[in-house]
């Protein structure tokens, strides 16, 4: 079953908090702060963390490993979307910090399904993996495009895994699903629930 240990409003601004301080650093190619640093802890399959400027993704990143420690991983992850090379000559500058939107994304332990009928479209993300090849997509791109679960998955085989689009198919291929608490500073933080 997809369980994920939620993290309440104020927790969620002191995350956002410390990506922010921690792109600015980056920025300003200096050492990120150290002192008074949270500590926010609960198990999770992994993290994504991704940069918008006006509204345009300008990095995103990701991991699946358990991690306990939510403040290293979210430092790790927005030095690496700040660094993602799809954005090269690209990085967010100083001047746009103004315009930057962080979005963290927390995400459950994955599960292994069988068929593409246990995929709950905005709920599930996914991961379709052979052998070393792997791709993964967050929950609301099914939703953004408009696909279907089958449609998800054959998206995720060819544009993220590298793999023939009906690699799903394959008895090789493991297919694993995953939620996600997703938060970030364009959200008037009205509830708790993710």
């Amino acid at each position: 079953m997809l369980m994920i240990h939620t993290i309440p409003q104020p927790q969620q601004q002191q995350l956002l908090a410390v990506a922010r301080s921690t792109i600015r650093a980056a920025i300003a190619k200096s050492p990120p702060s150290t002192s008074e640093l949270p500590k926010i802890t609960g198990e999770y399959g992994g993290a994504f963390v991704t940069l918008w400027v006006t509204g345009e993704l300008r990095g995103c990143v990701g991991y699946f490993a358990t991690t306990n420690d939510l403040v290293s991983t979210v430092r790790a992850l927005t030095i690496s979307s700040w660094q993602d090379q799809r954005f090269a000559g690209r990085r967010v500058t100083v001047g746009e910090l103004d315009q930057l939107v962080i979005e963290i994304s927390l995400l459950s332990l994955l599960t292994r399904i069988d068929t593409p009928r246990s995929i709950v479209i905005g709920k599930h993300g996914i991961v379709v993996r052979k052998g070393k090849q792997q791709g993964c997509f967050l929950p609301k791109v099914a939703v953004e495009r408009g696909w279907d679960a089958e449609t998800f998955l054959t998206q995720a085989c060819s544009m993220k895994a590298n793999l023939p689009p009906q690699a799903w198919h394959e008895k090789e291929t493991d297919i694993f699903t995953f939620t996600a608490q997703v938060f970030s500073e364009s959200q008037a933080f009205e509830s708790d629930n993710p």
